[in-house]
């Protein structure tokens, strides 16, 4: 088993990692999908964040949220 370092505190449960999502990147992840990516995993193509599983809590580090929500937001646009 390999050891597990957090570079700073998880972010524990579903509904804090939406919050987190929401409060830093303005990024709008509802509880129930974060949750449907770790039961069901991400729909074809998407990408989910990483977390960890410590019983029956989910455990997302800060900087996977972080890199999840670079993932997902796209290069400024202009308007056609």
């Amino acid at each position: 088993m390999s050891e597990i370092n957090f570079k700073s505190r998880p972010i524990r449960g579903h509904a804090a990692a939406s919050e987190y999502l929401d409060r830093v990147w303005g990024l709008k992840r509802s509880r129930a999908t974060l949750c449907k990516y770790v039961t069901l995993g991400a729909p074809s193509g998407a990408e989910a964040p990483k977390f960890f599983k410590a019983g029956r809590d989910v455990l997302y580090p800060p900087e996977a949220l972080d890199a999840y929500a670079r993932s997902v937001i796209r290069d400024p646009r202009a308007a056609a």
